[in-house]
Parts: structure tokens; sequence; C-alpha cells
């Protein structure tokens, strides 16, 4: 057994004035991103949940994107003693960006098992809206963090990788509709089980983000009106949709000069919330349900949101803003 007394968050590669450049395939789509670290500082937890009575070490990272619809996110990491929390409002992470993650436990020792979602920014279990109405119902929705856990899978020389089985986002939907009969259904829980491999190196950071699977399970309720008072009936969760390799960031030492965007399916060109259709496209709501079929050459406007894309057998992911 391998044990690392000492760490900080150089350990992470979070030295001010790093970069480092990653190869992604994200839904089919694939690209190069940098990912530069801005500043490295103290950090009470101002902003957040937690309050450090000795000041943690905090850095703050920047990403670009080298792609047909490039963009820019930023996000921070910090260590505060025990756990190395990294994503925190880094938007590439779309599922955990309004958490972090819980992604090394020190001492390293193989097989440690901790609970992965950090809680410094929202609770585990308590529902905050994510500002727009997914379901389109008329109604803000929401979404909560449940219990995950990550495992210490191999440590070795200066690597480290990490298992997550899985981290799990929950996407709660309020309102009812008709279903059968008398009944409704009522209250939408979309369950995201992301099953992810996480590789660092000792002082380089990152070296692998792999979403390898990631399955997609829906819980509803149907509630009987023809009594009083109304029956509620649970649903068992039903498998929806599974994705392999949903996203993928593996780093690489390729030069800048060297650096070209390989995009293998960008099958629209997005202008706000205005998708343009650039090959005939199907077009789903993140709960699976078709909002559409956009031909060629044609532009919808979509609502804030997630949406998936399928064109040539493919899907990929939309991210409305």
């Amino acid at each position: 057994m391998m044990v690392l007394l000492l760490a900080d968050l150089g350990w992470g590669g979070f030295t001010a004035g790093a970069t480092r450049w990653y190869f992604a395939d994200r839904d089919g789509s694939s690209f190069y991103a940098q990912e530069t670290v801005l500043t490295v500082g103290p950090w009470d937890g101002t902003g957040s949940r937690c309050s450090f009575s000795t000041s943690v070490d905090r850095a703050d990272f920047y990403i670009y994107s080298f792609s047909y619809d490039p963009y820019t996110d930023t996000g921070y990491a910090y260590y505060d003693g025990t756990y190395l929390v990294d994503f925190v409002n880094a938007y590439r992470s779309f599922y955990f960006s309004e958490s972090g993650m819980r992604v090394l436990k020190f001492p390293l020792i193989v097989g440690d098992t901790w609970q992965t979602v950090d809680t410094c920014k929202y609770a585990l279990g308590v529902k905050r809206s994510i500002g727009y109405d997914e379901n389109w119902d008329g109604l803000e929705d929401s979404l909560y963090y449940d219990t995950s856990y990550a495992v210490l899978v191999h440590y070795s020389g200066d690597t480290a990788e990490v298992h997550i089985y899985p981290f799990k986002v929950i996407f709660y939907y309020t309102g009812m509709w008709p279903d059968t009969g008398g009944y409704m259904g009522c209250c939408e829980e979309h369950i995201a089980h992301h099953y992810i491999r996480l590789r660092y190196v000792n002082g380089t950071g990152m070296v692998l983000f792999s979403t390898d699977s990631l399955v997609g399970y829906l819980v509803y309720s149907l509630v009987d009106t023809t009594t009083t008072p109304w029956d509620t009936i649970p649903l068992p969760p039903l498998r929806y949709w599974f994705f392999t390799n949903f996203n993928v960031w593996t780093y690489t030492t390729t030069s800048v000069s060297e650096i070209r965007p390989r995009i293998t399916f960008t099958p629209y060109r997005l202008n706000g919330r205005r998708l343009t259709a650039l090959e005939d496209l199907t077009l789903y709501s993140y709960d699976g349900r078709l909002v559409g079929e956009v031909r060629k050459g044609s532009t919808v406007s979509l609502k804030p949101g997630l949406y998936f894309v399928r064109s040539r057998g493919r899907t990929g992911k939309v991210v409305v803003r």
C-alpha cells in the first residue's frame, strides 16, 4: 500500500500560469481545448456555504475550445487539506458545474472511498432552480445532487486514478399532465447517472476525464383524479436513454502550432438561442421528448436548456444559455 502524506493544490497542476491542452470528444464532436490557470491564492470560502477558519488554496482557471463553435469557460478548484475539488462553476461539465467534484482524497490510499459531490455550494438533496422551464409547462424547474461515491483504484509513482460509480444529478420537473383515463402524470425526476474515470498526475494535473457511460432514468407518479382524496401511485424508475463515451478529455502535449480543429459531428450552428441546421436533424429535449425535425438551412428559436441533436445516426448535445 502506498500512502502520500503531503499534498497541495499544485498536485492537481494548479499553479499560476500553467497551461494544459486537451483533445476532447463530446457526443461525437471532436476538438482541442486549452486550459490556463489564471490565479492561485488563499480563499476563506466567501461566496459559498463553507467558511474555512484557515484559508485554503484556490485556483481560478480559464478554458478556450478550438472548435467549430468555440466557447470560453471559467471555473475554479481548491484544496481544503483533505480533498482536491475540481470543476466548480466550469460550464464544460454542465452537470457538475453547480457543485464541483471531490476528485482526490489525501492521503492517497488505494481502495479508499468517499462522497464525491462537493457541498460548499449546495447541500445534498436540496433542490435549486435551474432558472428556466425545461419541460415547457410554464413552471420553473430545479435540480439537485444525490449522494455519489468515488474510489481510488490506482496510485503508483505520480499517477492516481479515480472511478465514480456514479455521479448522480436529478432534474425535478413540476406540473401535471394528462396520462390515461382519469390519471394525471406528476412531478417527473430525470436521474442522470455518470460513470466517470479521472486520472491525475502530480504536478501536471488532470490527464483524463472520461464519462464512460451516461444512463438516464425517469421516475414519476400517476395521480388518480377519480378518487377523493386523489390517490398517488409512484412508478418504478424507467431507463430511457444510454450513452457511451459521452464526454472524454485527454491531455495532449501537442504544440500550439500543430493544433487543428477536428470536427466530426456538428450539424448545426448556434447563435445565441437560435439554432440553424447545417443538415437535416432531429431535436430532443433533455428528457427525451421530441422537440421537432429541423430541415437543412432552417432556423429555430430555443428556450434555455439542454437538448440532444440526432443526425446521420449520431447523437450530440446542445446547451442553450
